[in-house]
């Protein structure tokens, strides 16, 4: 027991530590932080007593500027009698204490409570705007089923009206009474504390519950795999500018969400402003004209086509990747762009390559394969095929105006003596090409002949096989495609797939 001074920033109590003390402020103000708020308390009040049923700190204490603390000693709850015993000027203070610390929490479980509907009606309500608006501009709806499987918050435990009711009041109550009432008798004043601890860790446990729910709702808004609410509209104003059509509802919903989560104490601020500076530089730097000139007749090479914008999100949902494929394959890409020297031999940049390559051909081979049926392929999805162009900015914008054009304009050879991958790949699906011979100088026929006398796949399945478009293709995928870059390349240690 005494006085102990902490310096700014000097941590007085830690989280999830058994309880040794608590004190009295006698001079500064302390910061006190939990998961779901955090409030200053100064001069009179006492620290560390609310946590005293849980029997350690369920908060974070530290000194806000220079802080006076007159510890008291704790191990048991016996302890609070012995300082009653001593001063009994204590009731007063243990008590107003515990009567604001409780009406706080209540009052973030109210708070809560209601952000709680209020993010889940959010979320809803603007996942239906968003498709609306698709079909008002005429663009593909991109689904996200984290919002359509999204239930509402269930509270598996409340707080009975009157108990906050209860607590409001006895907060209200002035400090004279307190003293008065309390200090007459050490057994109430510390049934009053005691009572009072057991409901503070319960609410607080509540609320703690509803952060979490809280936090998984603001994931949904925006995260750092960019698979999110933020993703959807800030793609769709792209369409609509490039379209040249009225922006205000999109803009004013992608500003909302910004706002709403600026104002949360729960959201990544840094995730946040990386993903708004990003969004605006590429609706800064995207020529949305009708053709690729600026105003002054001249070619504007600095700006970026609307269709290009986020072209690896168009690869990625033409390939139908679930969400962790995208995240994985998005992350891939970044660390690849972020490389210094994208040729370097280092283990970590070839482990990166290597990954980039194994993800690239699976998300070609879903691409091509749907690309085989689509009547009206985005010019886009024919830049990854023709080029492997993945990306704007790894590409760079005066190389990416060129792939477009040369994607819009380029034609099979007629004479049928040369062929694009895609082309060549195509002939299998459509049965005037067979695959080519994989490393053991096998074909596609003898393979299945191999598999069945292995006896891996019955003579019907073989037979199916034999006419199977889709896995003609794969085996062309798996055998000789990947294989054959490696070789072209020229140093296979080098190889990537990405323009």
């Amino acid at each position: 027991m005494g006085t102990v001074i902490y310096k700014p920033g000097e941590q007085i109590y830690k989280q999830g530590m058994k309880i040794d003390s608590i004190g009295i402020v006698v001079k500064g103000n302390v910061k006190i932080t939990g998961e779901y708020n955090t409030v200053t308390v100064s001069t009179g009040n006492m620290i560390g007593l609310s946590d005293v049923y849980a029997g350690e700190y369920i908060f974070d204490y530290e000194a806000a500027d220079e802080v006076t603390l007159f510890s008291y000693n704790y191990t048991a709850s016996e302890d609070l009698i012995k300082m009653l015993t001593i001063k009994p000027e204590l009731a007063g203070i243990f008590t107003n204490t515990m009567f604001k610390t409780m009406s706080k929490h209540v009052n973030e479980y109210e708070r809560m409570h209601a952000h709680c509907n209020y993010l889940y009606k959010y979320i809803k309500d603007s996942y239906q705007e968003y498709k609306n608006l698709c079909i008002a501009f005429g663009t593909t709806v991109k689904a996200m089923p984290e919002i359509e499987d999204l239930e509402p918050y269930e509270i598996k435990e409340s707080v009975d009206p009157w108990l906050i009711d209860y607590y409001k009041k006895l907060n209200s109550m002035p400090m004279e009474m307190k003293k008065g009432f309390y200090g007459a008798s050490k057994s109430i004043c510390y049934g009053t504390i005691m009572e009072a601890a057991k409901h503070i860790v319960s609410v607080h446990e509540m609320n703690v519950a509803m952060t979490e729910y809280i936090t998984r709702l603001e994931d949904i808004i925006m995260n750092e795999s960019e698979s999110d609410l933020f993703n959807l509209y800030s793609s769709i104003s792209f369409k609509v500018y490039q379209a040249n059509m009225d922006t205000a509802a999109v803009d004013s919903k992608i500003e909302n969400i910004i706002s709403l989560l600026r104002d949360s104490f729960i959201s990544d601020k840094e995730m946040l402003e990386k993903r708004v500076n990003a969004y605006k530089y590429k609706l800064e730097n995207t020529d949305f004209s009708s053709d690729s000139k600026s105003n002054d007749g001249e070619n504007d090479e600095d700006k970026l086509r609307g269709d290009l914008v986020d072209s690896i999100e168009t690869i990625m949902d033409y390939a139908k990747l679930s969400d962790e494929a995208k995240s994985v394959f998005r992350d891939l890409v970044s660390s690849y762009k972020a490389m210094p020297d994208k040729n370097s031999v280092d283990s970590e940049c070839r482990a990166i390559r290597k990954q980039i390559t194994n993800q690239f051909f699976d998300i070609y081979e879903s691409v091509a394969l749907r690309s085989f049926e689509d009547f009206g392929i985005p010019t886009v999805i024919k830049m990854f095929l023709y080029f492997g162009y993945v990306d704007e900015e790894l590409a760079g914008t005066k190389n990416a105006d060129k792939l477009y054009k040369m994607a819009e304009s380029r034609t099979p050879d007629g004479e049928g003596h040369t062929f694009m991958l895609i082309d060549w790949l195509r002939k299998i699906y459509e049965g005037e090409k067979e695959p080519s011979k994989n490393q053991f100088d096998i074909d596609y026929a003898t393979y299945i002949r191999e598999e069945k006398r292995s006896g891996r796949i019955t003579e019907k399945e073989g037979e199916r096989l034999l006419q199977d478009s889709v896995k003609k293709v794969k085996y062309e995928m798996a055998n000789v495609v990947k294989s054959a870059n490696q070789i072209t390349f020229g140093r296979i240690s080098n190889y990537c797939p990405l323009f």
